[in-house]
Formats: C-alpha cells, structure tokens, sequence
C-alpha cells in the first residue's frame, strides 16, 4: 500500500529509523541500499531491537531473457521469451510475467507461461515491448524489465478489383485482380446475393484469380463481392462496387410450330402466299419466317408478316410454296406442306395510242414531230414508237412508217417540193404508232388523225421582190412624207435619196417614213430597197417632190401655262400685261389665266419683240411656258418672257 507521510522516529527502540525499500520494479532495480528520509513511502517495515533482518532487501527475479515478438497478423503480435530464474540461494519461486507494449502493461492477469498473442494492435504500427517476472513472494517481487524488442504489424492486404469475365444461365465465371500482402495472399473470400439470400462461396486459394459459380439458376440478378486474405489471417477490404449480373435464359433447342401455308390470289406475273403463324416454347422467342418456291427460298421475313406476293411467276407455270419458321436460337422448323398453282396464261395488252401529235415545218425539206408517251399498263412497257407519214399531194396516200424512234419526238428530213423555186405546194400528214417489248410486238391504235397536224412545207427564203407603190408627199417647208406598198418576205426597209449613195435611214419595219431637215421650196428623188436575210431586193422606182414654200403670218397667236415653281401647280387668275418695251410692266391688261392656269395672246405681229409681264396675288415666284401654234408658216419676230 503506497501512502504520504511525515516520518517520525520517537516512538522506535533504540532510536532505530525504520529502513525504506522501494517495492515497485523500477525504483527497485535502482536502489542499491536503504534509504531515509522524507519523500513519498512505497511500503514500510519496521524493525526493533534486535531484528537486524530490518536491513536486508528484498531478493528480486531475474529479469526474462530471449524475448522475441513475431508478426502474426495486421492485428496480432506474438511474443516469446526464456523463463526467468531466481537469484542463487533465494527460496522463491516464478508466478508469472507482466507485458508492456511502449511502456503500458497491456496484461489483465499473470502470464504464466513464456509465450504470450498482443491481439490488440493496428495494421502497419511499430511496436516496443518488454517482460517483467513476477515471484510468488508476500508481496510479490517483480524483476526488471526484459531488454525491448520492436516490431512492425503487417499492413492489410490490398484490395482485389472484381469483374465478371462470362456467363451463362447455369454458371457465372468471376476474374479479380491479385491482392498483395507481407505474408503473402492465402485465399479469397466470395460472397453472393440473390435477393435477400446471401451465400458465401467457397474460398480460392491463390495465386488463382477466377471462380466459375456453376450453383446460379437461369434468369436470376446475383451481385458479388471478394475479399483477399493472407497467410496471418488479416481480411483486404471488400471489393467495390459489388459486380451485379442477370444469368439469360437456359439455351433453346426446341423449334418453332411448322407454320401453314396457302394460296390467296394469283395473276400471270404474280402470286399471293399466305401463312399462319408459328409458336414457340424453347424460350427465346419467334425470329421469322423463310419462303420457298420449288425449294429455292425466295424470302426471309419478321414475325410480323405472315403473306408474300410473288411477282417473279411466268405465265402458264407451275409453282409449289413452302414455309419454315425460326426462332432467336436459330432453330429452324422443318418446311409446311406445299401450297401448289399454276399461273393463267398472259392476257395480250396494247399500248395506248400517243396523243398530243404536233407538226412543225422548218423548212421545205424538214418537219418536226413531237407527242404524248403513251401507256403499257398490264404490258411489258412500251419499246418505241412507228412514226407514219402521208402524202396529202400524192396520188397515193396511204400512209407509211418511215421511222422507228424510243424518244417523243422525230425530225422527218425527206420531205420535198418539187417546185422551183419551192412554193411549198407539197403537205403532208403524219400519226404515230407505239409498240411494246412483246416478241412479236404489239401495237397500239395509230394516233387519231384529228390530233395530227397537216403541215405545207414552206419554201426556203428568198430575196424580196423590188418594192412597189412609192409615193412622196410635201408635208412642210423642211419635210417630205414617203409611203409605199408592203413587200413579201421582207425584214426592212433602206430609203435612198437621189444623189446620196448611202442609205439616209435604215432598218425601217413600217411602210411609210417621214424626211425631215430639208430645204424649202425645193425638189428631192427618193427610192427604197427591201431587205431580208437573204439579201437586198431591186430598188423601186424614183419618186419626186418638192418642199412647202416659207410663208410669213400676219398674226400669230400663242398661248401657254403660268405654274407655280415651288410646288409646280397652275396659277388661276395670274396677269399678263403688255408693255412697250423691256422693263416696263404698267401697260395694259392683255390675258388672264383660266381654271388650268392657261393663257392665250392673240393678234401679235410677226418680226417685231413683244414684252409682256405676268404677276399673281400670293405667288412670288412663277413659272411661264410658250408653245408656237402648229402651222406650215415661220415666225419671223420673237416673243420674249420676263
């Protein structure tokens, strides 16, 4: 029992002083004789007269020897060492040891033999250890501690990363990558969940990484986890996430029903198949279907359809059908019955005649011909078409083909017209026949002769003949007026005046032409040539005429319009006023503006200036225009504005 307190010696026999040892292992293992004082007491025994034992100590173990801690585990040391002794001459004996990890006694209980397991510690720490003997003396000595041994734990072993190399619906084969470890990896630990059930799978040992689990039903979700563990024991963590999969079904041997097959309809070019639908009970489900013609199969097809035109048949053959199903597994049912039919003959089909059949002269010796394709709807389609022409001039008109063509349209090039030069007297009709690709061909009605275009051919150009009925009329002082009769086959006109050898105008279309900027009161010759691609026509005859003579007027009357210039609009009610000369405006009132803003000067004499002054209530600014009244006479004077 350890206790405080405050030595007093008075009451001791003999004035003896009571002898203190240290009873704790290490204050004992450092005392090397009694010791007095005051301090703190660890265990006191007092001694009278004559008890000279008072001064003996204790006689303690001796300290263990060969300790030796070995890893067992991430979790586990374990510790070895020679069994303590007694000094010479002590009659105690060993109870047991103490174990201290880092200086902390980690015993509850003696040990009493010389090994003990430290179940305590943490993977991958450094640990220091120690053992101390403990006697069966009342109280007990204990020895000094053991020399400390260290030593490491074993980290865990790495974590295995799982995957599912295959499966199938009665066995599902794992593969996980190697764990690694300081003892080395021992097994691996599986376990799988179905559900609610959980089973774990026996161990493989390693190096193995792969499991087959052949204990897993068809169409079943199983979810997996592994678990490495090494020599010591020590568990990895386990593997994440868990691998999940869903075996399929068991494989499927069984084949499909054999489907029934009939005929529906049929044609010469076409036959109607139709077939029930086939069940299946192996599992994977109906894939399609495979139809036969005399044993060759002409077409795969899905669940969904269950009939086949046929529209590779001949006329007037024999055909047998036949159909098998399959399914997902590709099993394949064996073919139905056959459904047997011989296809009718060939109805003969025409084509329709052409229609729309037109007709174009292009020149005496060529016609262009164009139409609507016609139809072989039933048929083999139309080839081509017979193009057949008429004679309308000819004695004998019957009609006859002069051309096969695949195209709508023909350009017949042996048209003629005996005249010459041709007068295009010679016509002619035409119609087209189709015809398809039947051997021998069949054709169609000719196109409707009311649809065919009765053509002349026309007669190739020629230079225009000499131009007739020229005249020429005095219109003015400066203008004579010339007209003349049409001429065929022409494009324009060239006018000629006597005495100049180029053309004064050119390119006229109409038949008249008005000569202007010429002299009064006298004579000019005129003639004209006709002209076309071809050429130029014989000049016409020379007509002649003479200008108007200049006459001067008495009187001249003028009129005009007065405008506003800012906006442009007629000025009602402006005054013009006369005056005598340039810069006088208070003559009298001469003309006033009507309703339009026009206004008329009357009774002015030639060859002499006029001045007149325009104003307008409200208008600061006014426009005034002139005309000369149209006539065959010359103004001499001149009319001035202001």
């Amino acid at each position: 029992q350890i206790i405080n307190m405050t030595p007093n010696f008075s009451g001791y026999a003999g004035g003896l002083a009571p002898v203190f040892w240290p009873t704790d292992a290490t204050s004992l293992a450092n005392a090397s004789a009694p010791w007095y004082g005051t301090d703190t007491i660890y265990d006191v025994e007092a001694y009278g007269p004559g008890q000279g034992a008072a001064t003996t100590p204790p006689t303690l173990p001796n300290a263990p020897t060969g300790v030796t801690a070995t890893v067992k585990s991430s979790a586990s040391v374990r510790l070895s060492w020679t069994a303590a002794t007694e000094p010479t001459g002590s009659t105690n004996s060993i109870s047991g040891y103490n174990i201290f990890r880092n200086g902390t006694q980690i015993n509850t209980a003696l040990v009493t033999g010389v090994t003990y397991v430290d179940s305590a510690t943490t993977a991958g720490t450094t640990y220091s250890y120690t053992v101390q003997a403990v006697d069966n003396a009342n109280p007990a000595n204990s020895s000094t501690l053991s020399t400390a041994v260290s030593v490491t734990t074993y980290p865990k072993p790495s974590t295995p990363t799982l995957s599912i190399a295959s499966s199938t619906s009665s066995q599902v084969n794992l593969s996980w990558t190697a764990s690694t470890s300081g003892p080395g990896i021992a097994a691996y630990c599986i376990v799988r969940t179905n559900g609610t059930t959980v089973t774990k799978l026996p161990a493989v040992n390693s190096p193995s990484t792969t499991f087959s689990d052949t204990t897993v039903s068809p169409a079943n979700t199983y979810t997996y986890t592994v678990q490495a563990v090494d020599t010591a024991g020590d568990l990895s963590d386990i593997s994440s996430p868990p691998i999940s999969i869903t075996t399929p079904n068991p494989p499927d041997t069984t084949a499909p029903s054999v489907p029934v097959i009939s005929i529906g309809s049929s044609s010469y070019n076409s036959v109607v198949v139709n077939w029930t639908a086939s069940t299946d009970t192996g599992g994977s489900g109906l894939a399609g279907y495979t139809l036969y013609r005399n044993n060759v199969a002409i077409g795969s097809f899905g669940i969904s359809t269950l009939s086949y035109t046929d529209t590779t048949v001949s006329p007037s053959t024999a055909y047998s059908y036949t159909v098998s199903a399959s399914d997902n597994a590709s099993n394949t049912s064996a073919q139905s019955s056959p459904a047997n039919i011989t296809t009718p003959a060939k109805p003969i089909v025409y084509p329709t005649s052409p229609t729309n059949v037109a007709a174009t002269a292009v020149s005496a010796t060529s016609v262009s011909l164009t139409w609507s394709a016609s139809t072989d709807v039933g048929g083999p389609g139309v080839a081509g078409y017979y193009v057949q022409r008429t004679n309308l001039t000819a004695v004998n008109t019957t009609a006859t083909t002069i051309a096969s063509t695949t195209s709508t349209s023909f350009t017949d090039n042996s048209t003629t017209d005996p005249t010459s030069p041709p007068t295009g007297a010679t016509k002619y009709s035409y119609q087209v026949v189709a015809y398809d690709s039947s051997s021998p061909a069949n054709l169609s009605q000719p196109s409707a002769v009311t649809t065919a275009s009765t053509v002349t051919t026309p007669a190739p150009p020629q230079v225009p003949g000499q131009p007739q009925g020229l005249t020429a009329t005095p219109f003015s002082t400066t203008q004579i007026n010339l007209a003349w009769s049409a001429t065929a086959n022409t494009t324009s006109y060239n006018i000629y005046r006597v005495g100049i050898t180029t053309p004064i105008a050119s390119n006229i279309t109409t038949t008249s032409y008005g000569v202007t900027g010429l002299t009064a009161s006298t004579s000019y010759s005129f003639y004209i040539v006709a002209v076309n691609s071809v050429g130029s026509s014989t000049a016409s005859a020379t007509v002649s005429a003479t200008t108007l003579a200049a006459t001067v007027a008495t009187t001249v009357t003028l009129t005009g319009i007065v405008t506003d210039k800012a906006t442009g609009n007629p000025i009602v009610g402006a005054v013009i006023r006369s005056g005598k000369n340039a810069g006088s405006n208070g003559g009298a009132v001469t003309a006033t503006t009507n309703s339009q803003g026009v206004y008329t000067l009357s009774s002015m004499s030639p060859k002499r200036t006029h001045y007149y002054y325009f104003s307008a209530t409200n208008y600061s600014t006014l426009q005034v225009t002139k005309s000369y009244p149209a006539g065959t006479f010359r103004l001499d004077g001149s009319l001035t504005h202001l």
